[in-house]
């Protein structure tokens, strides 16, 4: 799954993309637990752990639980999650797609086309 403003898959090379928004998450991340982010890289063989292996000292101390809240009230949770390759625009381009065409938009409201055309061109009698 991706998720708006932070992933995409690359549809031609299936590889992962990242936005800034997701590098500044990452970041903020790596300097608010920066013992976690230490442990983690040196625990390369796993894709599981397990509190103990992340704070050999401190089990039970709420690291953990701290690690969750923080994660939890990050922007991204909120954002919208789709499937991968789905063809979506963000938000930030849906609103500059819209800054765009507004004063489009009206331009044509306000245009008034007057038509000169001949009468016998209006009503086709063999129709």
């Amino acid at each position: 799954m991706e998720v708006s403003g932070y992933t995409r898959r690359c549809p031609l090379t299936s590889a992962w993309l990242y936005s800034r928004r997701c590098v500044a998450l990452v970041s903020d991340f790596a300097r608010r637990f920066p013992e976690l982010i230490d442990q983690l890289s040196s625990l390369t063989r796993n894709d599981v752990f397990f509190e103990q292996d992340l704070w050999p000292n401190n089990v039970g101390e709420g690291k953990l639980q701290e690690v969750q809240s923080w994660l939890k009230e990050q922007p991204h949770t909120k954002a919208l999650k789709r499937e991968c390759g789905s063809e979506a625009l963000e938000a930030s381009e849906m609103k500059q797609l819209w800054e765009s065409l507004e004063p489009q938009l009206q331009a044509l409201q306000q245009k008034q086309v007057t038509l000169h055309v001949k009468w016998t061109l209006l009503y086709n009698v063999s129709a």
